[in-house]
C-alpha cells in the first residue's frame, strides 16, 4: 500500500476530513491511524479556539487602552486650550487684589494722642501716661490702636533702656520695642466715643542722654471699608542721665511723623492670633474704657473685654494675587459682624 499522510494531516486537515478518512478506512490498521488523526485534529482545533479567544481578549484590551489614551490626550489638549483663559482669570484676580490693597482710606477723624507723656524723662524714673483714641468720624468703627517707641542709636534686637507697658485692666503687657505693634483692640467704637489705655514707661538708670520718640496711630475698619487709617502722630522727648534736674517737665507735643515713620506692621493677618503683644491672649484681653468710666479716685474703670481679632495687614509683594483678596475679604466680613 502506497504511503500517505496520516488522516487529518492533509493540506486541508481538520476534524471533518479526519472523520471522513476514518469512515473510509478499509482495515483495522487504517482505522486506528484515522482515529488517532481525528483525536489530534480535535486537539489542534481546541488549541486554535483557545488561541483565538486569547487573541480576541488581547485585541479588546488594546482597543480599551487606545480609547483611554485618546481620552487622556483629549483632556491634556483641553487643558492646553484652557490655559490662556485660566491665566487671564488669575491675572484679573491679581489685579483686583492689588486694587483692593490700595483702597486704604485715610480718616483724620480717628485720632490717637499721648496724654501726660513728658518732653524730658530722667533715667531711673517711671512715667505714667495715657493713649487716648477718639472716633471723630460719623461711622462706628472697629479699632486697633498702634504704638511704637524708639531711642536714637539703639539697634533692632538690642535691649532698650526704655521699657513701655500697657494695661489691659488686669495686668501689664510690654511692647516688643522692635517695631510698631497693635494694642488694646476695640471691637466697637461709636461716633464721638473716646477710649483711654493706661501706659507706663520705665527708663533704665544706666540710660545716657539721648533723643527718643513715640509713634501713635489708630487703624480701623467698618461695615463698608476694611482698611481705615487714622493719622499717625510723633512725640519727640529727651532722655537725661540719672540725677538730672529738670523741674516741672512740659508735655511732649504731637507732630507729624517723618517719611519713614508712617508705616504699619504687616506680620499679622485678620483672622489669626497676633499674640499677647497685640491682643493680650485669650485670658488677657484689652479692656475698653471711655472718658466717663472713672472711679472716685480718678482711675479708669473696666467696662468690658473685647473679643480677639487680629489687626489690619498691609499688602506687600507676598500678598500679590489671590492672597491679598482673601485677606481683605475676611477683614470685610469681620467688620460687618462687629457693627
Amino acid at each position: 500500500m502506497k504511503d500517505r499522510p496520516p488522516a487529518g494531516h492533509s493540506a486541508d486537515g481538520g476534524p471533518v476530513r479526519a472523520a471522513a478518512t476514518l469512515e473510509a478506512a478499509p482495515g483495522d490498521t487504517e482505522k486506528a491511524e484515522a482515529q488517532q488523526a481525528l483525536e489530534a485534529a480535535k486537539g489542534d482545533l481546541a488549541k486554535a479556539v483557545e488561541a483565538k479567544q486569547e487573541a480576541d481578549a488581547a485585541a479588546k484590551e488594546d482597543h480599551t487602552a487606545l480609547d483611554d489614551a485618546r481620552v487622556a490626550a483629549f483632556r491634556e489638549y483641553s487643558l492646553v486650550q484652557d490655559a490662556p483663559t485660566r491665566a487671564l482669570e488669575v491675572k484679573k484676580a491679581a489685579e483686583e487684589a492689588l486694587a483692593t490693597a490700595k483702597e486704604w482710606v485715610r480718616e483724620d477723624g480717628l485720632t490717637s494722642l499721648a496724654v501726660g507723656l513728658p518732653s524730658k524723662v530722667v533715667a531711673g524714673n517711671t512715667v505714667d501716661f495715657t493713649l487716648r483714641v477718639t472716633n471723630g468720624t460719623e461711622r462706628t468703627l472697629t479699632v486697633d490702636p498702634l504704638m511704637f517707641f524708639h531711642v536714637a542709636g539703639e539697634q533692632r534686637g538690642e535691649k532698650s533702656h526704655v521699657k513701655v507697658e500697657w494695661s489691659n485692666g488686669s495686668g501689664w503687657q510690654a511692647l516688643n520695642g522692635d517695631e510698631p505693634e497693635y494694642i488694646a483692640h476695640i471691637d466697637t467704637m461709636k461716633p464721638g466715643e473716646q477710649s483711654d489705655v493706661k501706659l507706663r514707661m520705665k527708663v533704665d538708670s544706666a540710660a545716657q542722654a539721648a533723643d527718643a520718640f513715640a509713634l501713635l496711630a489708630g487703624d480701623a475698619s467698618d461695615a463698608y471699608n476694611p482698611c481705615v487709617l487714622g493719622p499717625m502722630k510723633r512725640y519727640d522727648f529727651e532722655l537725661l542721665p540719672a540725677g538730672s534736674k529738670t523741674g516741672p517737665a512740659e508735655e511732649a507735643e504731637p507732630g507729624r511723623p517723618g517719611e519713614d515713620d508712617d508705616k504699619r506692621p504687616d506680620a499679622a493677618k485678620p483672622g489669626t492670633d497676633a499674640g499677647p503683644s497685640a491682643q493680650g491672649g485669650a485670658s488677657q484681653q484689652a479692656v475698653r474704657v471711655t472718658a466717663t468710666d472713672t472711679d472716685a479716685d480718678g482711675s479708669l474703670a473696666a467696662t468690658g473685654t473685647s473679643s480677639a481679632m487680629a489687626p489690619l495687614a498691609l499688602a506687600s509683594a507676598a500678598t500679590v494675587a489671590l492672597g491679598a483678596g482673601a485677606v481683605f475679604a475676611v477683614r470685610r466680613r469681620k467688620a460687618a459682624d462687629n457693627v
